[in-house]
């Protein structure tokens, strides 16, 4: 069976036996996506632990299922499947991005918030654009972080909600659209 046979099973609503029919799961189009894919992204979920192995089939780009999945809404244990949350594609972006995109907050104090891509662009920075609040005191290492692009955590945090700093650190940070972090705080506009 081919890939465009695969996917018109998948469409009439046929349940693939992932023991059975592995070999059909992982049929690719021209760009490298497997029908698991394909049923990932149809949140027809795979269990982290016991199909382990479909969930790390990638495509071209370096998505893997495990990807689709978060990036479809399916959120995996912190602990349990921890490997899989490290999972990147070939722009660095992990699992945990993939979960952080979609408004997952991972407990402030993990590893995974410092998880950053190939630009830099962490975790910790999708975590402050869906509206998570780092501590300024707890969680300054964290605030400070920046991507190539200099846009920090404190940034994300001021500019998706309206956060204010204290911290001298914090505010002399710069703001990639003009000026520092205080400036943007005592009323400057976003250019």
């Amino acid at each position: 069976m081919e890939f465009k046979e695969a996917m018109q099973l998948v469409k009439s609503g046929h349940v693939f036996d992932s023991k059975k029919e592995l070999d059909l799961l992982k049929l690719v189009n021209e760009f490298g996506w497997t029908i698991a894919h394909e049923l990932a992204e149809r949140q027809i979920w795979f269990d982290p632990i016991k199909q382990r192995n479909i969930l790390l089939l990638k495509d071209e780009t370096g998505e893997s299922v495990a990807h689709v999945m978060a990036r479809c809404g399916y959120i995996f244990d912190p602990e349990k499947h921890r490997s899989l949350l490290y999972l990147r594609d070939k722009e660095g972006s992990t699992v945990a991005h993939s979960m952080a995109e979609l408004g997952y907050f991972f407990d402030p104090n993990s590893v995974y918030v410092k998880l950053k891509d190939k630009e830099g662009h962490s975790v910790a920075a999708e975590m402050a654009i869906h509206g998570f609040l780092f501590d300024e005191d707890q969680h300054l290492n964290l605030l400070l972080m920046k991507d190539i692009y200099q846009y920090s955590v404190a940034y994300y945090q001021i500019f998706y909600s309206h956060s204010k700093f204290t911290n001298p650190q914090i505010l002399a940070l710069p703001n990639p659209d003009g000026g520092t972090l205080k400036d943007l705080l005592e009323g400057g506009k976003v250019k």
